[in-house]
């Protein structure tokens, strides 16, 4: 029996797949120190709408190679399949196209999708259930926050809760493709496979939750007392902090540690030792400031000077830009909106600094600005404002012992069937 089972070419396909699965996240893992590299090298050639039309194009081509696939195998493809394929195709399309200002974000679509598939193929039993699509797109998921673990340890890389996102969004939409093309046998989900599904989840859970309780305070105690992780002290290592979002009318969103009550305080009573600090650090300077200070540290001064960042960055984008273009009316925008930012909120210190514009600059910015144009400032982005650290922890382990809880309650139940 045990040869047969050897030899059984289902048992086969699926080491196979698991041994690709594998080779494939290492691959994943060992490029993360050679992505910044890799982008510098490629943006200096080429324009970086190309990314973007390498992901749409390798969406395309993938859907031919699954459907010239299931063909050779003898599956007969009809137009529900085509249309079902379609529509998936055309959601990565979508998304993908909605990443194009940061493009190398797409490439997540088609690392994570295509391992969700092999890791699906390693997995699925035969007859197979749907939950065993859900094993595939939790297992996909955990691997990618492993990605962002091993990023954020990796210098000059850093953690990206909307990594995992776009991670975990791959793994659906290839979970959907797969459950459509699938030809089966499919059976009704047993109690053992659903609380494969609770397990998966719970771990998931509590790993999330583990990262983002992993407040750069937090680790910045461990690094200082536990030996062998003082390498993780360093600076603009941001795994998860927590803030506020402000919505100011005629102006846009902008994210802060600070409550406006906070930040309108700290700016009047240490504007000018503020503006001191950041004269140390010119045009040019970013890399060498975000290397030397931490948001948790200091916030007041870490916020004004990643505004001015972006205020200046634009402002430089919109003078390369295509005079009238809506590329150079966007940048323009941004730099403008940083601006006023930094006179409403940041007004004393900007005051005190040498960074406050003159009349005939400002006046360029405003000019030259779509006024009816949504901003959101991309300062802090990170920064999570929709949870307090306190309620999202107590909601995501609430949600685990859910999970534990009904795992327990189905082995009960399945026990009492098998005596019965």
């Amino acid at each position: 029996m045990d040869a047969e089972r050897e030899h059984d070419p289902r048992i086969l396909n699926r080491q196979r797949a698991a041994v690709i699965a594998a080779a494939w996240v290492a691959v994943i893992y060992a490029t993360v120190p050679l992505v910044r590299t890799l982008q510098g090298w490629f943006s200096a050639r080429f324009d970086k709408v190309w990314i973007t039309v390498f992901v749409l194009a390798a969406v395309v081509v993938i859907s031919w190679l699954v459907t010239t696939r299931l063909r050779r195998t003898g599956r007969r493809i009809r137009p529900a399949d085509v249309v079902w394929l379609g529509a998936v195709a055309i959601a990565a399309g979508w998304l993908t196209w909605q990443l194009r200002d940061r493009p190398e974000e797409a490439i997540h679509l088609l690392e994570y999708g295509i391992l969700a598939a092999l890791i699906y193929r390693a997995i699925r039993p035969t007859p197979t259930d749907a939950t065993v699509l859900g094993a595939a797109v939790l297992l996909t998921t955990m691997l990618g926050v492993v990605d962002e673990v091993i990023q954020w340890i990796t210098p000059l890389r850093f953690w990206d809760l909307r990594d995992i996102g776009l991670n975990a969004t791959a793994a659906v939409l290839a979970a959907i493709a797969l459950w459509r093309l699938d030809p089966g046998p499919w059976r009704r989900p047993n109690p053992d496979s659903i609380r494969q599904i609770l397990r998966l989840s719970t771990i998931l859970i509590v790993g999330l939750a583990l990262c983002l309780a992993n407040t750069p305070d937090r680790v910045a105690w461990y690094s200082a007392h536990i030996p062998g992780l003082g390498f993780l002290a360093h600076p603009a290592n941001e795994m998860a902090e927590y803030g506020h979002q402000h919505v100011i009318p005629n102006l846009g969103e902008f994210k802060s540690r600070f409550d406006l009550s906070e930040l309108e305080e700290e700016d009047r009573q240490r504007g000018a030792e503020v503006a001191e600090i950041i004269h140390r650090y010119p045009d040019g300077s970013h890399r060498r400031f975000i290397l030397g200070h931490q948001g948790f540290e200091d916030p007041l001064l870490y916020e004004v000077r990643i505004h001015i960042f972006s205020r200046d960055h634009n402002a430089s984008l919109a003078r390369s830009d295509a005079p009238g273009s809506a590329e150079e009316t966007d940048h323009f925008t941004r730099a403008f909106r940083e601006n006023r930012i930094l006179e409403d909120f940041f007004g004393n210190t900007l005051r005190h600094s040498v960074f406050a514009l003159n009349e005939g600059q400002r006046r360029l910015l405003e000019t030259s600005q779509d006024p009816d144009q949504h901003f959101v400032s991309k300062v802090g982005s990170h920064i999570i404002t929709t949870w307090s650290e306190r309620d999202l922890r107590r909601v995501l382990l609430m949600t685990a012992a859910i999970m534990v809880a009904l795992s327990i309650l189905l082995g009960i139940r399945s026990r009492r069937r098998e005596d019965a």
